[in-house]
């Protein structure tokens, strides 16, 4: 199995609180977050920039701010946007413009469902390569082992079946 890369943590400083920061605050923010940890998914960019903020979880308002702001850095070329679509499942990653779309890292504090589906498909492709009679829930088991997780439920099944059949199959 190829090594995976420590997954670094954002623990910057204390961020302006979205309702009543500029746009301008927000970007420099979400920026600041994505040079740490890119390509990382917007809801996980958005929880840790609410964090940051003191806020606890992001409810509609915060979510629109901090959306203006994401559209801002876009629109600057600031951050990249990444969509990909698998399964049911539509998910968006942000990095920056230096960062590559596909970094393979560690969980670090990430659920399964924070990690970009690109990435674990690259896990998941690591595995097939070494065992290429791998059964599916052996496949995912040792997916989830490489994670240093053990549960295999439905969602996260759903998950990785739905990258399987995107990336792999």
């Amino acid at each position: 199995m190829t090594e995976l890369k420590p997954y670094p943590e954002w623990a910057g400083d204390k961020l302006a609180d979205p309702r009543q920061a500029t746009p301008d605050q927000i970007e420099h923010g979400l920026a600041d977050i994505v040079a740490c940890e890119g390509p990382v998914l917007e809801d996980r960019l958005f929880s840790l920039y609410a964090k940051a903020a003191g806020l606890g979880r992001v409810y509609s308002l915060t979510h629109i701010k901090l959306e203006k702001g994401l559209k801002q850095a876009l629109k600057n070329k600031t951050l990249i946007k990444d969509t990909d679509k698998f399964g049911p499942f539509t998910e968006t990653a942000l990095r920056l413009p230096g960062q590559a779309p596909i970094e393979v890292r560690d969980r670090g504090s990430r659920s399964l469902h924070e990690i970009p589906a690109p990435e674990t498909a690259e896990v998941m492709l690591d595995i097939r390569l070494q065992h290429e009679l791998i059964s599916r829930e052996d496949l995912f088991r040792d997916v989830l082992k490489t994670y240093g997780l053990i549960r295999l439920t439905k969602a996260s099944e759903d998950r990785l079946s739905a990258i399987l059949e995107t990336w792999i199959v």
